[in-house]
């Protein structure tokens, strides 16, 4: 009974109901106070980046969560007994690039018998330093391109799509008419997901892009699919799929073929499934796609899991390469990034190669050895490798995609802070080292 008491009081006063009493009737000044022990929860921060040659500033505004005041004689009412007090602030990083060293100034409104006051606090947060960070190993395979998609610095993407019309079905299966497809509601899909990663190496690699459907007069096929509960496809049929597609298969080109349903392999149970520029596509979602396009790229899905070392989830975070992600935001990630530039490292003759290092050096990203630079800590952080402020800016990604339930891609951002943080963390390690 008393704690439905207690918790119907914490309802009507959630940010404390002793501290929306004690503190206008107790006499003493508050001079200053202390910031919860736990994170602050930036994500429910609006943040803006400030960034100079000497400096860089994350300047972010909401709810600041109070452990307790501290006031002029150093007493403490009794006003922290009910839940956790959150007050209208603004948290201030400041990053010193000259020092390398990170401070942080939170400020609060506190209004005491309608007179607001306003206080702050300065912590420092400890030192870092410039490190090259390589992430090869972080990758399930190797960065390997499945085509040669790189010609005199154009990204040239030539894409035959095979969809499927059904002739007849039995009891123990159906048999499938396979042509190709250049219906334009049809390409549109798949159009965004080459869009996605065409953007990204035109913006930020300098490649201008040629993104070319093939509407050619190839004749159709046949093929018999067995009847499987769910609609799932057996990995082993796909491969008469496979035999039949050899007027099709060209080692320049990229073919997507559509199948009638999920796609199973092993124990897996797959959406699509990507063999060198062969993609089998069992659903039309944007955000497949894209992770499939990544495949055909060269990139390789991340390792983040059971993988000691906060900072790889940091370079990957929610990275549209990932097998799995439960969310509907997706990023094309610092690591993606560096994939990328890897796999057009590969594919660049001598001259290319020294135009795409002398991009990539002023982002400090090393394509050779698939490594960026980045700040680490030296102190403070508890098992953090990057500072935590730095963290939040990296995990932005170069892009965030947001899908709708069903895959579809409803907005789309290039971010180029991080970029920018890039560059001059780069330029920093240049100078020191």
């Amino acid at each position: 009974m008393t704690f439905l008491v207690v918790l119907m009081i914490y309802s009507l006063f959630p940010n404390g109901f002793l501290t929306s009493r004690f503190i206008n009737i107790y006499s003493r000044e508050v001079v200053g106070f202390e910031v919860c022990k736990h994170q602050i929860d930036m994500s429910n921060f609006n943040c803006t980046l400030l960034m100079g040659d000497h400096e860089i500033k994350k300047v972010c505004s909401g709810l600041v969560c109070v452990s307790r005041f501290i006031y002029d004689d150093y007493s403490e009412p009794p006003d922290l007994i009910f839940g956790v007090k959150y007050f209208e602030g603004v948290v201030i990083y400041s990053i010193d690039l000259i020092r390398n060293n990170i401070r942080r100034v939170v400020t609060i409104n506190l209004t005491r018998n309608n007179v607001i006051q306003t206080l702050s606090i300065e912590k420092n947060l400890g030192d870092f330093t410039h490190k090259k960070l390589c992430i090869a190993d972080f990758f399930e395979g190797i960065i390997n391109p499945s085509i040669r998609y790189v010609s005199d610095g154009v990204i040239r993407l030539n894409i035959t799509l095979l969809t499927y019309e059904v002739i007849n079905c039995s009891v123990h299966g159906c048999l499938y008419y396979y042509r190709q497809s250049f219906n334009e509601s049809l390409l549109s899909k798949y159009e965004k997901a080459f869009d996605v990663w065409t953007s990204i190496m035109r913006s930020l690699l300098g490649y201008n892009s040629i993104v070319k459907f093939i509407n050619g007069s190839r004749n159709g096929f046949t093929v018999f699919i067995p009847y499987r509960e769910g609609g799932i496809v057996e990995f082993n049929e796909l491969h008469s799929i496979w035999n039949l597609l050899n007027e099709f298969i060209d080692d320049n080109s990229i073919i997507i073929i559509e199948v009638p349903g999920p796609i199973k392999l092993g124990s897996d149970t797959l959406l699509a499934f990507t063999y060198r520029n062969l993609m089998f596509v069992g659903n039309r979602r944007v955000d497949v796609i894209v992770h499939e396009v990544g495949h055909v790229l060269g990139l390789q899905h991340p390792k983040v899991f059971n993988i000691e070392g906060f900072w790889v989830d940091d370079i990957f975070y929610e990275s549209i390469m990932l097998k799995t992600s439960p969310s509907n935001c997706k990023r094309v990630s610092l690591g993606d990034l560096v994939g990328l530039a890897r796999s057009i490292y590969v594919l660049e003759d001598f001259d290319g190669r020294e135009e795409l290092i002398r991009n990539l050096s002023s982002l400090g990203i090393d394509a050779d050895n698939i490594c960026t630079i980045i700040p680490v800590a030296k102190r403070i952080y508890p098992s953090k490798d990057i500072p935590e402020v730095i963290s939040s800016i990296i995990r932005e990604g170069i892009a965030r995609l947001d899908f709708s339930d069903d895959g579809d891609l409803v907005d789309y951002d290039l971010n180029y802070n991080t970029l920018k943080l890039l560059k001059i963390f780069s330029e920093r390690y240049r100078v020191n080292y």
